[in-house]
């Protein structure tokens, strides 16, 4: 193999790794190859390494669209908080003398309690309990109805999704003619062992596009993301001597875009009818059927209960209920009699708890 072939081989090596979303638990991906319609995957049905899941976004032109969403890992309520999840932390807000957030993570009174799917959610689960703190119950209670309202304005996904797809194609095509020079006019260059002035006109083509890619990112950002000015600048500039990265710009915008808003409503806006029905009948499972901790929790029940409330109103939009995304699956075979309402596995048995849920089984038949 020629030392031409290793370079080629070790580019390639680099960008792919620049095409994978890291991922927590708690997170879905929203993505469409190009020109297809939407299609999702939860976070934990996804490989994974060192406590984070691995997607890869469309590596080759045409790349298409890939979002993120997050499900919350604070409930909130009018006397305290409860992280969701596999930490067993609840708090008083009585208990909470002060509230800090570094990167991802969050700490109250000097102690971590929270490593948070990016920096954007850690500053606004830090900045909701310091509020939170500052008035009584009642305005608590009306805060915290208010920030998951906030979390199911459909209006608003729409809105931003469709100005992101408006300008996002242009990014995306001047990203694939970057694609272009690096991962076929380049290796061709190498191949033939063209003139030294040759390769001055190929710099001058990718400084070219670079410049133009980085305009349509900083305009995008700036759209979406304002206030990130330190975040954009930096960005470019890592692009500017990576343009590797720069060929994955739309996803670094599309990957944060959406993050205030819950899976659900993103769901019910990005995705088709039979696959949304899917996904939001998912969601529900979860939440009215919990398991450990979450299922003893009372700020967490309370917490789940208004998720419930804005998904059947989201799902109302569409003249559906939470009852039509909970019915019984179709039997598997003539030996099927019970099935879980949470994970749809299905028994033979006549009743009796799921060995993987711990939730008392229903009649397959009759769904009750």
């Amino acid at each position: 193999m020629t030392d031409n072939a290793y370079l080629t081989i070790i580019i390639s090596l680099v960008y792919l790794s620049e095409c994978l979303f890291l991922l927590k638990k708690e997170s879905v991906v929203i993505y469409a190859p190009f020109l297809n319609r939407m299609k999702f995957a939860f976070a934990e049905a996804l490989p994974s390494t060192r406590g984070e899941h691995l997607f890869l976004c469309n590596p080759v032109p045409p790349f298409g669209m890939n979002f993120s969403a997050n499900f919350p890992s604070v409930a909130f309520s009018s006397k305290g908080i409860s992280i969701i999840g596999e930490v067993d932390i609840t708090l008083s807000y009585n208990d909470i003398r002060a509230v800090d957030f570094s990167g991802k993570t969050v700490s109250i009174n000097g102690k971590k309690i929270l490593s948070a799917v990016s920096p954007l959610y850690a500053k606004f689960v830090a900045g909701t309990i310091s509020h939170l703190l500052t008035i009584n119950d009642n305005a608590r209670e009306k805060h915290i109805l208010d920030m998951i309202d906030d979390a199911f304005d459909v209006d608003s996904i729409s809105r931003k999704f469709d100005t992101f797809r408006k300008f996002a194609y242009r990014l995306i095509i001047i990203n694939s003619v970057i694609f272009v020079l690096i991962f076929i006019i380049l290796p061709l260059m190498l191949y033939f062992d063209l003139a030294l002035r040759q390769y001055g006109k190929y710099l001058s083509v990718l400084l070219i596009s670079l410049i133009i890619n980085f305009y349509f990112y900083s305009k995008i950002h700036c759209c979406f993301f304002k206030e990130e000015r330190e975040e954009r600048w930096t960005t470019i500039i890592i692009m500017f001597f990576s343009p590797l990265l720069a060929i994955r710009s739309h996803d670094f915008i599309a990957k944060n875009l959406l993050w205030r808003y819950h899976p659900a409503a993103v769901g019910s806006v990005l995705l088709d009818d039979k696959i949304r029905n899917v996904f939001c009948g998912r969601i529900v499972r979860d939440l009215m059927f919990p398991i450990g901790k979450e299922g003893r929790n009372k700020i967490i029940s309370w917490f789940n209960e208004q998720l419930l409330a804005q998904i059947a109103a989201c799902l109302s939009r569409d003249y559906l209920s939470v009852d039509d995304l909970l019915k019984a699956p179709m039997p598997e075979d003539a030996s099927i009699r019970t099935y879980c309402p949470r994970c749809l596995c299905q028994f033979t048995a006549a009743g009796g708890l799921c060995t993987d849920c711990g939730i008392e089984l229903k009649s397959i038949m009759r769904g009750k």
